[in-house]
């Protein structure tokens, strides 16, 4: 999902900005895309948190649970729009009852769904770490390594290659080439 602000005319050819919540989904004849919910004129979040708010919706109605807290105006905006998205009918609302991720009756509502695995039965493929990027992430900006680089001279894209560089480095210590290709994976996944 993500957010499209689109340039709308009145009738006196006076424009204004509108906003949409957009989904993009696969069909037979290729790609397309459709609005989830019409935001409408008044939406005022800055752009830098679109992006954010669009992830936490979707996250909010598949039952993912967020790695990263989110700020309080995204987690209320992203609640709010579930509300309307549930209530307009813009998802599926009988499948998730179906599927136990809804409460029959409460639809604003979501239960929790506890399941029974057998963790030596599980199998994974192209598991990524996260948690040893986070705690060396944070402390780099802590430190305020991220901002003396941009002090150097560096622009934030070799800022952001300078950082990943280290971060490589502390977190599997190897040869510098095997650090550089891990480093382009990263990339390449953004």
């Amino acid at each position: 999902m993500f957010i499209r602000a689109s340039i709308q005319k009145k009738k006196t050819q006076t424009e204004y900005k509108t906003f949409r919540l957009v989904e993009s989904f696969r069909t037979e004849r290729g790609p397309r895309q459709r609005t989830v919910l019409n935001l409408g004129a008044g939406f005022d979040l800055p752009e830098a948190q679109w992006k954010e708010l669009a992830n936490r919706i979707e996250e909010i109605i598949t039952r993912q649970e967020p790695i990263f807290t989110y700020a309080p105006e995204v987690e209320r905006l992203a609640r709010k729009y579930v509300r309307r998205i549930i209530k307009q009918g813009g998802c599926d609302v009988e499948y998730l009852i179906r599927a136990g991720k809804l409460a029959a009756g409460r639809e604003s509502e979501y239960s929790p769904d506890y399941q029974m695995v057998d963790v030596n039965s599980t199998e994974n493929e192209e598991a990524r770490s996260v948690g040893a990027e986070h705690v060396v992430l944070k402390t780099i900006k802590e430190l305020g390594l991220d901002e003396k680089l941009s002090e150097m001279g560096f622009s934030r894209p070799w800022r952001d290659v300078a950082i990943g560089v280290i971060a490589g480095r502390l977190i599997n210590p190897s040869s510098e080439l095997a650090t550089r290709l891990v480093v382009e994976v990263q990339e390449r996944h953004r």
